[in-house]
């Protein structure tokens, strides 16, 4: 990954590397890098260049598990993270189903496997009461669905969900701190 403040930078960043590298036989393969430009503008017709050949540009990009976009916008990323933690409850529903697993336990499984899944990356996302709210309504589902509650008992994300999953639960965590009345 190369990073530069303009596409003059950038090019000539890359003109070293391709320079540098062919000292050593080594070529850049063209057909597998890519550019991204991110900016809250949108940029047309920039183009980066290796050899005389022109560098696909792409819209979105996943690094590291995370997906970037031109627009900085993690918005994708979180309904990306939420599918997952979802998909990771549902391989570990025998563990939630089980009578024969404590809900002490039953609880550390879900903050220990499935909450680290939706969290991973959460420290670059950009916090505002939307991803708040969806977050929070992400983690009340999988709290209420481990509890095997009806989704008929029409239980909402507001004060009183947290106060009944507290009587469900015997003090259970919520967002990694104790609830307490």
């Amino acid at each position: 990954m190369v990073i530069a403040d303009s596409l003059e930078g950038l090019q000539r960043q890359m003109d070293r590397i391709n320079e540098y590298s062919e000292q050593y036989g080594l070529n850049i393969n063209t057909h597998k890098t890519k550019q991204m430009i991110i900016s809250k503008e949108n940029i047309n017709g920039a183009h980066l260049y290796i050899n005389g050949t022109q560098i696909e540009r792409l819209k979105q990009y996943c690094y590291l598990e995370t997906i970037i976009n031109e627009q900085w916008s993690n918005l994708q990323e979180i309904k990306c993270r939420m599918g997952k933690a979802r998909m990771v409850f549902n391989k570990m529903s025998a563990i939630f189903k089980s009578h024969n697993i404590s809900l002490d336990t039953k609880m550390r499984h879900l903050r220990c496997y499935v909450l680290s899944v939706l969290l991973y990356g959460a420290e670059a996302w950009t916090v505002t009461d939307t991803t708040i709210k969806k977050r929070e309504a992400v983690e009340m589902r999988l709290y209420i669905r481990m509890l095997r509650i009806s989704w008929t008992a029409r239980i909402t994300n507001k004060e009183g969900t947290r106060d009944f999953v507290y009587n469900q639960t015997h003090k259970i965590a919520i967002s990694g701190t104790r609830y307490e009345k």
